[in-house]
């Protein structure tokens, strides 16, 4: 199964360079349609949720036992302490939840209470996992960190606690995410993401500008995802203000 077969690669690559720095990144095409799982994956859930949706379910499950075997195999090697270990994803979910068209709540499944879902400008659509581990780096216990961040932090993170620096005239959008980990703050920005910019007048469409706790959605409606992380209530008439610096982040 892919799956196991992209895990089993990236064991053997570690295997051989084990003696040197590496990076090994596995990419898995799961979970994505066509949701094939082999089918005692599926059966943890047949019964109890709609055929492809136990498929779906299935093909995360077996992406966690194969996350949960490298890391055994990284202790057991004696590589566990001195390897970041990293896990992300690149979107919402997808196949894990019904939403409704027009609004992007979610009528069944499972979303985290979280509105869209992948494609969505709402935040189920791009919210994503990012759990880092490092014993010997001093991050190995587990704790929590609020702050926004991107994928465009990824590269200049690796670099920087790698001590590796910055090639010289390459710029990054992102940001180093280390003084974070350290315990530091970072300063507030405005990230973006969006599925299509499109020409006006809907330039903003399935667009989201986002700082600290706001998102402004569509470049129309706000939200406190403090107060509100279901993105029930748009606050963008009570912060026209906000409303005003999003936009004009976006459009930088």
């Amino acid at each position: 199964y892919c799956t196991d077969v992209f895990f089993e690669l990236g064991r053997d690559f570690i295997a051989r360079h084990r003696e040197e720095p590496f990076l090994c990144c596995i990419t898995t095409n799961a979970p994505h349609s066509p949701f094939q799982v082999p089918g005692h994956y599926a059966d943890l859930y047949r019964g109890q949720v709609p055929e492809e949706r136990a498929r779906f379910y299935g093909m995360i499950t077996c992406i966690d036992e194969n996350v949960g075997r490298l890391r055994t195999w990284l202790e057991e090697e004696g590589l566990a302490e001195n390897t970041i270990f990293i896990f992300m994803t690149d979107n919402g979910t997808d196949g894990g939840c019904g939403v409704d068209g027009k609004s992007h709540f979610v009528t069944d499944g499972c979303n985290a209470g979280m509105r869209g879902k992948k494609s969505s400008p709402y935040e189920g659509g791009h919210r994503v996992p990012f759990f880092l581990r490092w014993p010997e780096g001093g991050l190995d216990k587990g704790r929590d960190i609020g702050t926004l961040c991107a994928n465009v932090d990824f590269v200049p993170t690796l670099l920087d606690l790698c001590g590796l620096g910055t090639p010289q005239g390459l710029r990054f959008d992102g940001v180093s995410l280390a003084p974070l980990l350290r315990g530091e703050n970072l300063d507030s920005r405005i990230l973006v993401t969006d599925s299509q910019r499109v020409p006006h007048p809907q330039k903003w469409k399935d667009s989201c500008a986002m700082e600290g706790r706001w998102r402004l959605v569509n470049g129309a409606e706000l939200y406190d995802i403090a107060a509100d992380p279901g993105q029930r209530r748009d606050a963008a008439a009570d912060h026209p203000e906000v409303v005003g610096r999003l936009r004009e982040g976006y459009e930088r």
